[in-house]
């Protein structure tokens, strides 16, 4: 086991028996990485901070439960990684919904239905593996694990591939709504 290793796991036994300066050398030595990982999915520094906070608060709750099977680093990366998908998937659009008549005025349906063109036509542009990725996981509703089994290829391309094709659909929504202020 190296060192690194070692003074890492040593840090958790510490925290698990409520030791707090431990978990702030570990909250140190991680925390720029960690915002840059999350920062890579959403692209919001300030999203990407409140993801690894809420982390870290997630392990200092559960720290007398917590075990850990690999490095602490790989632990960490994880469960930000984790984080960040459940925020992705909690973001869902239902790209077929139509607003409701009594509730969206005529100005709203426009925008509405402008929307959904943007994003419809930034999905068709996508490169093809990327668009089909997209639509089996957002169309399908089918796991990372199940798009991998039928496609031949690992969990890791497809969540990049979406994490690419949410990057795009982003830009455009952002580029729609800066040419409609």
């Amino acid at each position: 086991m190296s060192t690194k290793r070692k003074e890492d796991l040593d840090l958790f036994d510490r925290i698990r028996d409520d030791d707090q300066s431990a978990f702030n050398t570990l909250f140190t030595k991680y925390y720029k990485v960690l915002c840059f990982t999350a920062n890579t999915v959403y692209g919001d520094p300030h999203k990407a901070k409140d993801t690894v906070q809420e982390v870290f608060l997630d392990i200092w709750k559960r720290r007398k439960t917590i075990k850990i099977s690999q490095s602490v680093n790989a632990y960490l990366s994880r469960a930000v990684k984790n984080k960040t998908i459940d925020y992705i998937r909690s973001q869902r659009l239902d790209f077929n919904a139509e607003p409701i008549e009594s509730l969206a005025p005529t100005n709203s349906q426009l925008e509405f239905k402008e929307l959904r063109d943007v994003i419809d036509t930034t999905v068709k542009n996508l490169p093809n593996r990327c668009r089909i990725i997209f639509l089996m996981s957002r169309f399908d509703y089918l796991s990372h694990k199940e798009i991998s089994k039928k496609l031949d290829i690992s969990e890791k391309t497809i969540e990049n591939q979406i994490t690419t094709a949410l990057k795009r659909i982003r830009i455009a929504v952002q580029q729609y709504k800066k040419g409609n202020k």
